[in-house]
C-alpha cells in the first residue's frame, strides 16, 4: 500500500527535509507517526542545529506542502501535522477507488425539518438524543444532496406537563434552582412527583371500574367500547373514562366514589393552575418565564456539547392562540365537531369517512387547545414563513396515527407542502419504556457526563479539548449506527 495517502505524507514531509537538509549532512532522515497526535514526529532535524524554534520557522518559510497545516516543535522533534479533513477526504477516496462524497448541485427544492422537540420542564432524556441525532443526520444529508433545508426545533414549553411541574414547584415552595447541574433535568423532578401522584389517582380509578365491569356494562349497555375492554384500553379511552367518572361523583357508582373523589381532588388543583393560565394570572407568568428559562439554557448547552445547530426555534407558547383560532375555524368549515364543550375531529364521519383514524381532540372544554391545535398552527406557520415544498417530522413510532391525523386535516386546506413523518424506533430500559412521568427516563445530562468520565480516564490530558469531541462522536456513532427501525435497549 505504497500510495495510501499517510505514506504520501510521510514522503511529502521526507522530500520537505531533504530540501531543508545542511550542505555535507548526511544523517538519516527518520519519522515517526504519533496517532494520539494525530502527525508525524522527526528528531533528525533537531540536531542540525540553530536557535530553538529555528528550524520549524525556516521551514514554514519554504513551500510547505499542502499535505501540512502546521509545522512546530516539542519534545526533541521537529512536529508535522497533516491537513486532517484532506487526509481523510484521500483515504476515502484510496479506500473505495472513487470519490464517495461528490458535490451536488443546488436542486432548487426546500426543506424544513423538525426535530429534537424537547419539553421544558423535563429532563432531555437519552430517546430525545436520538431524536437530535437523527434529524441532524437527516439535515445534513439533505444540505448535500443539494437541497435548501431549515433544521427547526419546536420545543413544548407550555401544556398539561408545564402545568404538572409548576404545580410540584409550588408546593415545594418554589424554591430556586442549584447553581450548577442540569436544570431541566431538576424541574422534571417536581413533575415526576406531581404526576406521579395524580397519576395513582387516576389508576386506582381504573382498577375499581375494570373490578367491578360486568355492572358497567349492565349499568350502560350504549357504551359498547366497555365490551372486553381491558383495563389499560379503559384508562387510554378518555372520553369513556371521563364520562364514567362524571357518574361517579354523581353517586351513580357508589363503589367508585371514594377513587372519584381522590382524583377529583387531584383535578381540581390542576385545573385551577390552569384557571390562573387562561386568566394571565401575572404571577404564574412570571413563574412561568423563570423556570422555562431554566430548561432552555439547559437545552443549549446539550446543543453546544452535541455541535447540533438549528435554524429557528419555534416554541409551543407562540402558536397557543392561533391554535384556538384554528380550532373553531374547523368547526365552523365542518370539519370538527363540538362534544361536551370541547372541540374535536371525528375521523369516521364526514369529510374524512376514515374510521380507522378514530378522533383526534383539538380544544378542551374550558377552550384551551390540544397540542393537536398546536402542531395545526405550526403548520401554518410554517408555511407562511418559508413556504416549504416539504415539511418533515422526525418524531418516534408511537405517534404514527396522530400525525397520519395531523396530515389528513392539514390536506383539506388550499395548499399544503408534502408532509413526511419520519417515524424511529424508541430507546427502551431492559425493563420497558422510559417515562418521565415516573421518573424512570435517563436525562442525557447523566449520559454526558459518564462518557466525557470513561474518555477522559483513556487520554494523557482528561481535560484537553479532544475528550468532548471524542465522547461526542462516540455518542451519536452508539446512535446512529443502529438501524432507525429497531428499538435501542439502553443499558449503562
Amino acid at each position: 500500500m505504497t500510495d495510501h495517502p499517510w505514506n504520501k505524507v510521510s514522503q511529502a514531509a521526507k522530500e520537505l527535509l531533504e530540501r531543508a537538509r545542511p550542505e555535507g549532512n548526511e544523517a538519516p532522515i527518520t519519522f515517526r507517526r504519533d496517532d494520539e497526535g494525530r502527525c508525524l514526529l522527526s528528531p533528525t532535524p533537531l540536531r542540525w542545529g540553530g536557535p530553538k524554534g529555528g528550524v520549524a520557522a525556516q521551514l514554514a518559510k519554504r513551500n510547505v506542502p499542502s499535505f501540512f497545516s502546521q509545522l512546530g516543535e516539542e519534545r526533541g522533534a521537529l512536529v508535522l501535522c497533516p491537513d486532517l479533513r484532506g487526509l481523510a477526504s484521500d483515504i476515502l477516496l484510496h479506500l473505495v477507488g472513487k470519490n464517495p462524497l461528490p458535490n451536488h448541485p443546488p436542486t432548487g427544492e426546500s426543506w424544513i425539518v423538525e426535530f429534537s422537540q424537547p419539553n421544558t420542564h423535563k429532563a432531555f432524556h437519552v430517546g430525545h438524543f436520538r431524536n437530535v441525532v437523527t434529524g441532524d443526520f437527516l439535515v445534513r444529508l439533505a444540505r448535500f444532496g443539494g437541497h435548501d433545508v431549515i433544521a427547526a426545533n419546536y420545543i413544548g414549553d407550555i401544556g398539561t406537563h408545564v402545568l404538572r411541574a409548576m404545580v410540584g414547584w409550588e408546593r415545594a415552595g418554589c424554591p430556586d434552582p442549584p447553581t450548577q447541574g442540569d436544570l431541566a433535568k431538576w424541574l422534571g423532578g417536581f413533575y415526576s412527583e406531581w404526576a406521579q401522584k395524580e397519576g395513582e389517582a387516576c389508576e386506582s380509578f381504573v382498577s375499581v371500574l375494570h373490578q367491578n365491569l360486568e355492572e358497567l356494562i349492565a349499568l350502560y349497555p350504549e357504551k359498547k367500547e366497555l365490551v372486553g375492554i381491558k383495563k389499560r384500553r379503559l384508562g387510554r379511552n378518555r372520553r369513556l373514562l371521563m364520562s364514567l367518572f362524571q357518574s361517579a361523583l354523581q353517586g351513580n357508582l357508589p363503589w367508585a366514589e371514594s377513587e372519584a373523589e381522590t382524583w377529583k381532588a387531584c383535578l381540581e388543583i390542576q385545573d385551577e393552575i390552569a384557571t390562573r393560565w387562561a386568566q394571565k394570572d401575572k404571577a404564574l407568568i412570571r413563574d412561568w418565564e423563570r423556570t422555562r428559562a431554566w430548561s432552555i439554557d439547559s437545552f443549549n448547552e446539550i446543543y453546544d456539547a452535541l455541535e447540533i445547530p438549528f435554524d429557528h426555534v419555534w416554541y409551543e407558547s407562540e402558536v397557543e392562540e392561533e391554535a384556538q383560532r384554528i380550532g373553531k375555524e374547523l368547526l365552523e368549515r365542518g370539519l370538527a365537531t363540538e362534544e361536551d364543550g370541547a372541540v374535536l375531529v371525528d375521523f369516521k364521519k364526514e369529510p374524512y369517512n376514515e374510521p380507522k383514524k378514530d378522533v383526534l381532540m383539538l380544544l378542551r372544554r374550558d377552550g384551551l387547545p390540544l397540542y393537536s391545535a398546536k402542531d395545526l398552527a405550526l403548520a401554518r406557520l410554517k408555511e407562511r414563513m418559508f413556504s416549504p415544498d416539504q415539511s418533515l417530522y422526525v418524531v418516534a413510532v408511537p405517534q404514527s396515527l396522530y400525525f397520519s391525523q395531523i396530515f389528513t386535516i392539514l390536506e383539506q386546506g388550499d395548499h399544503a407542502p408534502k408532509l413526511t413523518h419520519l417515524a424511529y424506533e424508541m430507546v427502551n430500559l431492559p425493563e420497558g419504556k422510559m417515562s418521565s412521568r415516573s421518573g424512570s427516563a435517563i436525562p442525557f445530562s447523566d449520559l454526558w457526563e459518564d462518557a466525557l468520565e470513561r474518555v477522559g480516564k483513556r487520554c494523557r490530558n482528561p481535560e484537553g479539548k479532544d475528550v468532548p469531541l471524542i465522547a461526542q462522536g462516540a455518542l451519536k456513532h452508539a446512535m446512529l449506527s443502529r438501524d432507525f427501525n429497531k428499538k435501542v435497549l439502553f443499558d449503562w
